[in-house]
């Protein structure tokens, strides 16, 4: 093994939220700090060098979740989210190590205790579903660096969920969200792309 690169946090580190997402030559990884609450950082490798880069902090706060997702060879989305709040959808540029934020669209709401996303049959458009009281979602659209929400639908009307799965057919999401005696199952479909 080589020289492992490091980098301090701004606070102890509460989860690693997403797995090492590819962008071009580089990486993109998020996770939960006590505050902020939720950071990715971009990461390059030249030989046997790691290079760390700095901290982008995500709007939210006391978010359990953080997804990456690599829309281009130089743009990832990072969805944050806030348990009481907010879901908050934010482009970012990546170059080598280094995170340039563009402009972030979000969606208000209660209770929100997961989020799920699936990308939507191209590359600038990703589809959002999420848990609060009921399963919904949205359809994220990037032009540039700038992100904006499709209106929030409600996708399935199961009071506690306890499970949700999502199967990507061409431009439509299949969503089921089910309890213990009540199955949602409905389709999010991108009219748009």
């Amino acid at each position: 093994p080589n020289t492992a690169a490091t980098a301090t946090l701004s606070a102890n580190i509460n989860s690693t939220s997403t797995d090492l997402v590819a962008c071009d030559t580089s990486w993109v990884f998020g996770y939960t700090v006590a505050t902020p609450a939720m950071q990715i950082r971009a990461l390059s490798i030249s030989g046997t060098t790691v290079t760390i880069g700095t901290a982008s902090a995500l709007s939210g706060t006391s978010g359990t979740y953080v997804a990456v997702y690599a829309m281009s060879a130089t743009v990832v989305i990072a969805i944050s989210g806030t348990n009481s709040a907010s879901i908050f959808c934010r482009p970012f540029t990546v170059s080598g190590s280094t995170l340039t934020g563009g402009t972030e669209t979000s969606f208000a709401q209660t209770s929100v205790t997961s989020a799920f996303a699936c990308r939507l049959f191209d590359s600038n458009r990703i589809g959002i579903v999420y848990l609060n009281t009921s399963v919904r979602g949205a359809v994220i659209t990037l032009s540039g660096t700038t992100a904006t929400s499709s209106t929030v639908v409600l996708l399935a009307a199961v009071d506690v969920v306890t499970g949700l799965t999502i199967h990507k057919i061409g431009n439509q999401l299949i969503v089921w969200g089910d309890n213990d005696t009540i199955n949602g199952i409905n389709v999010l479909t991108d009219n748009s792309g």
